[in-house]
Parts: C-alpha cells; structure tokens; sequence
C-alpha cells in the first residue's frame, strides 16, 4: 500500500473505531496487538481476538464492520514482525498536528506494554529488558509541543525510529527461543 492509502486506511479504521468506542484509539489498538505478539501470542489467526476484544471492549464481541478492520490491522501487523522490514506503528497521518501524533505514540506504547504485559512470561534478556523500559520511557513522554518548529518534528521521527527498534529488539528475543526450539526437534 502507498502512503496515502495508509492515510486513508487509518483515517476510516479511526471512523469506525470511534463510532463504536469512542475511547479506544487505532494507535493503542495496534500498540496492544503488537505488544500481545512481542510477548509470546502465537502468531496465528484467532489467537489474538480475546485478548485484544478484553482490553478495548466491555463486550466479548466487535460489530463486523469493526472486527473487518481489527483482522486487517492484525495481517498487516504479522506480516511487517515477520520481516520486521516496514514495521512501524500505526500513527495518524504526516498531515496531522504534531501534538496529536505525539498523543497517539504515547497510546500506542501504553497498548503495547499492556500488550506485553498481558502475555509475556519468564526471564527477560538485557537487551529486551532494556528495550522495554525504553518504551516505557515513550509512554511517559510530556506531550506538550507548544510552537513546534522542525525541530521537534526531527525529534519525533527519531523516537519513533527509537521505538521500532525497541519493538524490533523484543519480537526477535521472543522468536528466538521458538527457532531453537524448532532445531533442536529437527536435529532428533
């Protein structure tokens, strides 16, 4: 897909979204969908809707226009982890202010470590230790901008270039253990 048509994908998911919960956000959506997968869900095609359906919904089920949208947001994700070429969260549109993207890349880390939180089990690394509490650090950010100028629009490139690498980090800590697991098996 082309940038605009992400543009205009996102702006009706947030539509649709906001007509039937009007609290919930497309970027704190993702960010818990790919939290869950970062933190051990498997990666398959019903996995996801129950614990997904239990943070955003007090009803166990969606409209099908919604759960239309939640299942294509959930394949665009699983495809871009697994590559991790393309992988970025979902954020409104360049052409949105930047205080509003900023909101949205804080809902988005909140949904990831809820996500992650959820699902994640044993010891973590050093590496995906510390990338989650540099996503932490996102959630927490101040979303004041003020009179943003260019340069603050520099800096929340590089912290959502921060952030994928983070997420990038973690989903390959979380894969790797399934790979040599999957190794060991073959060489028996």
């Amino acid at each position: 897909m082309g940038e605009q048509d992400d543009d205009q994908w996102y702006r009706s998911f947030a539509r649709r979204l906001h007509q039937e919960l009007p609290t919930v956000t497309p970027s704190e959506v993702h960010g818990i969908l790919c939290g869950l997968y970062c933190g051990g869900l498997p990666q398959d095609s019903d996995s996801w809707k129950k614990p997904l359906l239990e943070q955003i919904s007090e009803q166990p089920a969606v409209s099908s226009d919604l759960m239309v949208f939640l299942t294509a947001l959930q394949k665009r994700l699983l495809e871009q982890l697994s590559t991790l070429l393309g992988f970025t969260p979902l954020l409104p549109p360049d052409d949105e202010a930047l205080d509003k993207r900023l909101a949205a890349l804080v809902n988005w880390c909140e949904g990831w470590l809820l996500g992650f939180g959820m699902v994640a089990q044993g010891k973590l690394d050093e590496d995906t230790r510390e990338a989650v509490k540099d996503i932490q650090q996102i959630a927490d950010v101040e979303q004041d901008v003020g009179d943003a100028d260019d340069s603050w629009e520099r800096a929340f490139w590089e912290v959502v270039e921060h952030l994928r690498v983070a997420v990038e980090v973690v989903i390959t800590a979380q894969q790797k253990p399934l790979d040599e697991a999957h190794q060991s098996r073959s060489v028996h």
